[in-house]
């Protein structure tokens, strides 16, 4: 097990809820059977969250991210899930960053950061 600190930072390109209206987003990530939750950030495609969570991982824990839109609740913006251990070098102690595609639409971005702590 690892001590790592994972900044969920910001997301870019978001759809639109409708026409007319910006998302509410927030992102819920689930990692080891837990589930955190950001702030929702009103009325924008391109929300920062700046977020930090602590959690304790290996290389082959598995983190999901899903952008929902806070309105509608039921409404997915985006999701993604990785192998922490493609992302993270826990030998080297450092910060790395990644922008993750959200699927259905590789247009949207989610750009995360972790941490050793």
């Amino acid at each position: 097990m690892c001590d790592v600190t994972i900044i969920i930072v910001s997301a870019s390109g978001l759809k639109r809820v409708d026409f007319f209206k910006s998302p509410d987003p927030y992102v819920c990530m689930t990692i080891g059977g837990k589930t955190y939750n950001t702030p929702t950030v009103r009325k924008t495609t391109d929300p920062y969250w700046g977020q930090n969570f602590d959690v304790q991982v290996t290389k082959d824990s598995i983190v999901e991210f899903e952008v929902m839109d806070e309105r509608t609740r039921t409404k997915s913006l985006g999701k993604t899930r990785i192998r922490i251990g493609s992302y993270a070098n826990f030998q080297l102690y450092k910060a790395q960053s990644a922008a993750l595609p959200l699927k259905p639409s590789n247009h949207c971005t989610l750009s995360v950061e972790f941490r050793p702590f």
